[in-house]
């Protein structure tokens, strides 16, 4: 299981947060650039630039000539969402088992925490997540908890990386 120093995960959720509240294509890229700087502070400048691109393309661009790094593939599906806002498109939801699939891993969570956790990784607000599930925020909020608690976390960016790292 990869995991991250409680430092990255606020930095990581910082750089979430600033892809969410971009206004246009051209701020969503400039906190892609940011976060890429804030993220890995000892890149070259050619990294950066490498990864602000690759992220920029929403993987659209040749893969880089090296392995991505853990939050690069944790912040992709969130910029290619938010790009997609712009565009006007639907993006698809990040695949976590059924109960039928579901495995050890899950960490006995139900059907429910899992719809919730689905959408958390998606970097859904309680209030997305409670409209998209029709239930109230304050639900929404008694999910996380018990997700959080089941996956021994304290943050939903970290139960977005435990979701990752344990590849569902």
């Amino acid at each position: 299981m990869k995991t991250v120093s409680a430092r990255s995960a606020r930095l990581f959720s910082s750089a979430l947060g600033n892809l969410y509240v971009s206004i246009s294509l051209e701020a969503l890229d400039q906190a892609a650039e940011s976060a890429v700087r804030l993220l890995f502070p000892s890149f070259t400048d050619s990294e950066h630039e490498m990864w602000v691109q690759y992220l920029c393309s929403g993987a659209g661009a040749d893969q880089p000539p090296c392995e991505r790094p853990f939050l690069i593939e944790l912040l992709l599906p969130h910029m290619v969402r938010c790009r997609g806002r712009f565009m006007g498109q639907v993006q698809a939801l990040p695949s976590i088992p059924t109960s039928e699939q579901a495995s050890v891993t899950l960490h006995g969570l139900t059907p429910r925490e899992r719809q919730v956790l689905q959408r958390i990784a998606l970097g859904e607000t309680d209030a997305d997540v409670g409209r998209a599930l029709e239930i109230s925020i304050k639900t929404v909020g008694k999910h996380v908890e018990h997700i959080l608690h089941k996956l021994g976390v304290e943050t939903r960016t970290a139960a977005v990386v435990s979701i990752h790292s344990q590849n569902w």
